[in-house]
């Protein structure tokens, strides 16, 4: 704002300076200004009630009569004056203009900055879901439902911990056929699980990591004991089951993405504050490793 005041000011100054300059422009007399003339032939002029001398009055009579800067104030603007004015005018709006542009392009490329910083955020949260979070829950609630079927037709299903149990080689040999498949099946998608974790769980926030963690050991610990590469010694291998809040977990990470990536879409040329941690309940919290029982916050497989 100040420099279009000083901008103004200065049109103003120079418009002036032209107008005046040309007010002056007629030739005076020779040796002595028009007004200085002019009083002074006023001055040698007749006083009332004398005599002027002869050679005063020629003098006075032949004088060439000038015109003061206040006679020319009705006069017209002449072609250059107009020129002068429109020139500055033209030069203040350029200037304007010029300034309005710059001042345009910087808030068209702050805000293109965001838009794009904003594309970027929701390409990354678009890719944690599709590469991680998404196929994790959907294999591991299939697991779970496999597990289900197979704890159903054996005693006391909601004690019974598929890892423990598989370390009997006794109740492996008694399995049907159809358990025993449902069996190769869980650990099955137990390697695969333990792949995405090993492959896409940088896409995963920290407060995520210690539950993969035990994941991990429990789904390697199921691929050794499938194998009957364990001993039969439930106690020593208590702390591997799986952790099933983790599921719940995962699925509190995923509504916070997804709350996140609607609160771009609906401004998306607006700069947003970074989104806040995910706050784990303490019902899923992980009990201390190691903890040797079994009892963990929530329910195993």
């Amino acid at each position: 704002m100040k420099r279009y005041v000083l901008i103004t000011l200065l049109v103003s100054g120079l418009l002036s300076g032209s107008l005046c300059s040309n007010c002056y422009s007629q030739e005076p007399a020779k040796g002595v200004p028009p007004i200085r003339a002019e009083k002074a032939l006023q001055g040698l002029a007749k006083p009332e009630g004398a005599e002027q001398s002869p050679v005063v009055a020629q003098a006075v009579a032949q004088e060439p009569k000038t015109q003061s800067p206040a006679l020319k104030a009705d006069e017209g603007w002449s072609s250059k004056d107009v020129a002068a004015l429109l020139s500055g005018i033209a030069g203040f709006l350029g200037a304007g203009v010029a300034a309005l542009a710059i001042w345009s392009n910087g808030r068209t490329t702050r805000a293109t900055t965001i838009q794009k910083a904003n594309e970027a955020e929701l390409a990354a949260l678009d890719a944690k879901l599709d590469k991680f979070y998404g196929p994790y829950l959907q294999l591991s609630s299939t697991n779970r439902l496999i597990a289900t079927e197979l704890k159903s037709r054996q005693p006391e299903p909601e004690k019974m911990r598929i890892l423990l149990i598989l370390l009997d080689p006794e109740w492996r040999n008694k399995l049907s056929k159809g358990d025993s498949a449902l069996v190769d099946e869980i650990v099955s998608i137990d390697e695969t699980l333990l792949k995405l974790i090993q492959e896409a769980s940088g896409l995963t926030s920290s407060s995520v990591q210690p539950y993969l963690g035990r994941a991990a050991s429990h789904f390697r610990m199921m691929m050794l004991a499938h194998k009957a590469k364990l001993d039969n010694d439930p106690g020593r291998y208590a702390s591997y089951v799986y952790p099933r809040q983790l599921d719940k977990v995962l699925e509190l990470e995923t509504d916070r993405i997804h709350r996140r990536m609607e609160a771009i879409r609906r401004a998306p040329m607006q700069l947003h504050p970074p989104p806040p941690e995910l706050i784990i309940p303490d019902h899923l919290k992980l009990t201390p490793w190691p903890g040797g029982s079994v009892h963990m916050a929530g329910r195993e497989r």
